[in-house]
C-alpha cells in the first residue's frame, strides 16, 4: 500500500476514534456533567505536519480540518481554519520539536488553544456562557489527561510509521541491484 494511502486512511481511523469516543461520552454543553472532549485527529496531524514546509503543513492541515468538518462534525468551515492554522503556527516550532518533552508541552498547547479559541469566541458572542473556571473544570480537565495520553499514543505510532516506511524502503532498494557473481 502507498504511504499517501496509508495517511489518509489513518487520518479517517483517528476521526473515527473521536466520533466514537464522543458518541459514547457525549459532551454536556449544560456544564452540569464532566465532558470528554478528543482530539485524536488534531493532535495527529500536528505531529505529522510539524516538520514540513509551510504551504505543506497549511494544506495537509486544512484538508484534513474539511474531512472532518465534511464527514464527522459538520461544523465547515471551522476545522478547516482551525487545522489549517494551527498545522501552519507549528512549524515555527519545529526546532524546540526536537526533544521530546517538549514536543508534547507544544502539541498539549496547542490541543488547550483548539478548545480554548471557540471558548472565546462563544464567550464574546454571548456573555452569559460559562465562566473560565466552570469551563476548565468540565471541559478541559479529563480532556487535557486524553490529550497527554493521545500526545504519546501518537507520537509512538508515528516513530514506528516512520520506521516501517524507511524499512521498506531499503528493501526496495535492495531488490533494485543487480545481484553481484
Amino acid at each position: 500500500m502507498k504511504k499517501s494511502t496509508i495517511l489518509i486512511l489513518g487520518f479517517l481511523g483517528l476521526a473515527l476514534i473521536d466520533s466514537l469516543i464522543g458518541f459514547i461520552f457525549p459532551i454536556d454543553f449544560s456544564f452540569i456533567e464532566h465532558s470528554i472532549v478528543p482530539h485524536f485527529c488534531f493532535i495527529g496531524t500536528l505531529i505529522y505536519v510539524y516538520d514540513k514546509e509551510g504551504f505543506t503543513r497549511l494544506l495537509i492541515g486544512s484538508l484534513v480540518g474539511l474531512m472532518l468538518d465534511m464527514l464527522f462534525t459538520m461544523t465547515f468551515p471551522v476545522d478547516v481554519f482551525l487545522f489549517g492554522m494551527a498545522s501552519y503556527a507549528i512549524g515555527f516550532f519545529a526546532k524546540w520539536m526536537q526533544q521530546s518533552k517538549m514536543k508534547y508541552l507544544i502539541v498539549l498547547m496547542f490541543a488547550f488553544l483548539y478548545d480554548g479559541i471557540p471558548y472565546v469566541w462563544s464567550r464574546m458572542v454571548n456573555l452569559d456562557y460559562a465562566t473560565f473556571g466552570l469551563w476548565f473544570l468540565k471541559f478541559e480537565m479529563f480532556t487535557i489527561g486524553l490529550n497527554f495520553a493521545t500526545v504519546l499514543f501518537l507520537n509512538y505510532i508515528k516513530e514506528v510509521m516512520s520506521r516501517f516506511f524507511l524499512i521498506r524502503q531499503h528493501r526496495k532498494k535492495n531488490k533494485r541491484k543487480p545481484a553481484r557473481v
